[in-house]
């Protein structure tokens, strides 16, 4: 379970980098493609 914790860390700061400098409604979504990423692997 630590295990899956870090890598879903990891794929969220990964999104972060990419998508949360555009404007900071992006932060709130950032779990809704992160999590559907999460649950389609």
């Amino acid at each position: 379970e630590r295990q899956i914790k870090i890598w879903f860390q990891n794929r969220r700061m990964k999104w972060k980098r990419e998508h949360g400098a555009n404007c900071s409604m992006t932060n709130q979504q950032d779990q809704m493609p992160s999590m559907a990423d999460f649950i389609g692997s």
